[in-house]
């Protein structure tokens, strides 16, 4: 089936912005294949959830961050990674953006929450000053276990493509791993 003509339009590109993306995803690339050799070599849930915290604080810049476990009835388990912050009812990061992240079923980076009318006036942001959150849905065997959180509270933290790509890769790996250790315990129940 022929169709008409189309109408295209070509926009020049600056060989710079090419150069710089570029530069950032194979960046990225080479983290991520640090991270999952560490990821590996795990061999318990706490190293897991520091190597996780390490990757979201230093790779994109987060000033705080960790891996968030959710129960049976999609409760928030707060207690993963032993941090002032994420204290029972004294949690200080955004609950409302880690839920949206989970009913969507992908990564919510939002850069500027000050800006975005969706979140902007939720108690959590205004309360605790959150800046910039990224939240990323953690799936074992297609059922939601928990989240990979960070956020900033100093300061914006806008997040690119490439970033969003490399929390998704780091969710997939953390992914993986938790499977590993759920079979892991299965077959020590067997044996």
């Amino acid at each position: 089936m022929l169709l008409g003509p189309v109408a295209c339009e070509l926009r020049p590109i600056d060989y710079s912005n090419v150069v710089k993306l570029d530069s950032q995803r194979e960046w990225r690339k080479s983290q991520l294949h640090r991270y999952q050799s560490q990821f590996q070599h795990c061999k318990d849930s706490s190293a897991l959830v520091h190597i996780a915290r390490e990757c979201l604080t230093h790779s994109l810049g987060c000033e705080r961050a960790s891996l968030i476990l959710i129960d049976n009835a999609n409760k928030l388990e707060l207690g993963v990674g032993y941090e002032p912050w994420m204290e029972g009812d004294g949690f200080t990061g955004s609950r409302t953006i880690i839920r949206s992240s989970i009913a969507q079923g992908d990564v919510l980076a939002i850069g500027n929450v000050v800006a975005n009318d969706s979140f902007n006036a939720q108690h959590s942001v205004v309360k605790n000053g959150i800046q910039a959150a990224l939240s990323v849905p953690i799936l074992v065997q297609n059922k939601t276990v928990g989240v990979l959180y960070a956020d900033s509270t100093e300061s914006r933290r806008y997040f690119t493509q490439t970033d969003i790509e490399f929390a998704r890769s780091l969710a997939n790996l953390i992914s993986l791993r938790l499977l590993f250790h759920t079979i892991e315990h299965k077959l020590a129940l067997i044996g």
